[in-house]
């Protein structure tokens, strides 16, 4: 079971005749789909962000590719739940309680059976809202320097949609109801805010990117209303990795400070998120202590099912 498990993520140099051809100039997905390489009878891991992705994603898009058509959508939704769930899981965990007050799956008061967005966090008098998505762009698309195929992909994940509302018409429409219904249709704590960060989170690294969130803010402009006795930002794009490097700062911080600052620091929205914050961790996000928590837990347990034992030194073999 181990070896046909590490037969899945590694590569010798004689399984590297016959790939697929890259996409384009970036193209890593040969190395994301195996980032160990395999010498004899010794791994080494060659990517170590690449790795810890197998376990997640990696997991995730394999299962999806062995299902019937009609079975795809049911399974993408339930871990599109389970995304949002990992999104407010964050805040909950490390962001400062006293500035960021978290609400999942906020609903309005006169109707339950509505959902205004994913989750909403409220700093003091200002209210971000969440929109999450899973959506990965393709290799064939992000490699492809084809601006056709990656507006589509914005357009049909990010922005308008193909059969619903998506993202940024998803936030669209949260605000034009919270500015425009009577305030007992809105949970009270909602009722007093004047001031709105909106905020799409994506599971793709895509959502940090650059030119990205310059693109989605210039649909959003296009879309929203003016709102008149309200205070809304531009919208602001960012990734999971993004949010997961942010956490070091927002266990002091309010969101919205965090916000604040890469929307100042790049007031055309066209830099990486990283690159217009001084707020995001450089490198693998850290002090995130109830990841490596539950990272050992699992470790002990999957030792535990398939009895993993380290392997004997050569000295001891002999002896």
């Amino acid at each position: 079971m181990i070896e046909k498990m590490f037969d899945n993520v590694s590569f010798s140099l004689d399984t590297l005749t016959h790939q697929k051809a890259p996409s384009g100039y970036g193209d890593f997905e040969f190395l994301r789909d195996r980032p160990y390489f395999r010498f004899d009878e010794q791994l080494d891991c060659l990517d170590y962000e690449f790795a810890v992705s197998k376990l997640e994603s990696g997991v995730l898009w394999r299962v999806l590719k062995s299902l019937e058509p009609k079975q795809r959508d049911p399974y993408m939704s339930f871990w599109g739940s389970v995304f949002e769930d990992y999104v407010v899981w964050l805040f909950e965990t490390y962001a400062s309680k006293q500035h960021n007050k978290v609400y999942s799956v906020p609903k309005y008061a006169d109707d339950p059976t509505k959902q205004i967005c994913d989750a909403i966090i409220v700093c003091g008098s200002t209210a971000i809202l969440i929109e999450a998505k899973l959506a990965t762009c393709r290799a064939d698309i992000r490699y492809s320097g084809d601006y056709k195929k990656m507006r589509k992909y914005i357009e049909d994940r990010l922005v308008s949609g193909t059969d619903r509302r998506v993202g940024v018409s998803q936030l669209v429409n949260a605000l034009d109801n919270i500015t425009s219904l009577p305030k007992s249709s809105l949970p009270d704590w909602l009722r007093s805010i004047r001031k709105f960060i909106p905020v799409i989170m994506t599971k793709d690294d895509i959502g940090s990117s650059w030119v990205m969130n310059a693109y989605v803010q210039k649909r959003f402009k296009q879309e929203k209303k003016k709102y008149k006795g309200y205070t809304v930002t531009p919208i602001v794009c960012m990734s999971i990795s993004t949010l997961e490097r942010s956490m070091r700062a927002l266990t002091e911080l309010p969101f919205e400070t965090i916000l604040e600052d890469r929307m100042q620091q790049d007031k055309q929205l066209t830099r990486p998120f990283e690159a217009a914050s001084k707020y995001v961790q450089r490198g693998v996000a850290g002090r995130l202590s109830v990841h490596m928590d539950v990272l050992e837990k699992l470790s002990e347990e999957v030792t535990k099912k398939y009895e993993v034992k380290d392997p004997i030194p050569p000295a001891e073999m002999v002896g």
